[in-house]
């Protein structure tokens, strides 16, 4: 078993039994299956990360609040948020490119613009060559498969 745990400051659950704490000393990430855990900040190569939700989890709090502005992290949490359930609740190993392109389709469907569909496919590329840096995926990037849409004839004021 780990360490007692310490005074939350925030706590992240995902629809498994991962659970990232961050408290006063650093964050930590909990495996309630296995009953493991890592301190100080580290990047966190140990965790078998199971689904795609986890994987955000982890990206967000190892690369994104790390490497980003504060801005940057919280308008990538709101578009983590309304990614489908479907697409959470896909194991890594098995993205492939058709998934990538059928998220990028629902966007479309929604109503999104091809500049917004294009600025989340370009975050979900970096999520992805990280998570391969990282060796939390193996293969190529599905997201890099996708072609960006066409965003048309950009109109500049004269």
């Amino acid at each position: 078993m780990g360490p007692p745990l310490a005074r939350y400051r925030r706590v992240w659950k995902t629809n498994s039994s991962l659970l990232l704490e961050q408290t006063e000393t650093g964050s930590r990430v909990l495996d309630l299956g296995t009953s493991f855990c890592t301190t100080d900040g580290s990047i966190r190569k140990i965790i078998k990360t199971r689904t795609m939700d986890e994987l955000f989890v982890i990206w967000m709090e190892d690369h994104v609040r790390l490497t980003k502005a504060t801005t940057t992290y919280h308008s990538y949490q709101s578009i983590l948020n309304r990614i489908p359930k479907w697409f959470m609740q896909l194991k890594v190993d098995r993205v492939e490119p058709t998934h990538a392109q059928r998220l990028l389709a629902n966007w479309h469907r929604e109503g999104l613009k091809a500049l917004t569909i294009n600025s989340r496919r370009a975050i979900f590329v970096g999520m992805f060559s990280w998570a391969i840096r990282m060796n939390n995926y193996k293969g190529t990037n599905p997201f890099s498969a996708v072609a960006k849409l066409n965003e048309g004839l950009k109109e500049m004021e004269t």
